[in-house]
């Protein structure tokens, strides 16, 4: 019985140092690109995240269950049913980070004044 309670601890243990791993590493790159153009990865880094976490609760609770450990099924989908909000909050913001298109490249143009030389900057 030990044993089962052990294996299922460390499953749950994994899968909050999994949630702690990918929520720094969208947390930095949201906070180092606040002024820079949206980044396809941290949209992809998002719904990762967002899976992880409704899954993982869910893999534990089947593990639990299968290994016939008494209350954890019922309290990892709990865990789950909790955690279903901030994942669909963070799919939809990975899709809007996705779904933005990129700037368009500013385009620089010479304009000759009269009188001026006929040579614009740089060329």
């Amino acid at each position: 019985m030990r044993s089962r309670v052990v294996a299922c601890a460390v499953l749950g243990a994994g899968w909050l140092v999994a949630v702690a791993v990918l929520t720094r590493a969208v947390l930095a790159r949201v906070v180092a690109g606040l002024d820079a153009k949206p980044d396809p990865s941290t949209g992809r880094l998002q719904f990762v995240l967002a899976i992880v976490l409704v899954a993982g609760p869910l893999l534990v609770a089947g593990v639990a269950r299968g290994l016939r450990v008494a209350r954890l099924p019922r309290i990892a989908l709990v865990v789950a049913g909790v955690t279903v909000l901030p994942a669909v909050i963070l799919g939809l913001a990975g899709s809007r980070t996705l779904q933005t298109p990129e700037p368009e490249p500013t385009r620089q143009r010479c304009v000759i004044l009269s009188g001026g030389t006929n040579t614009c900057p740089g060329g």
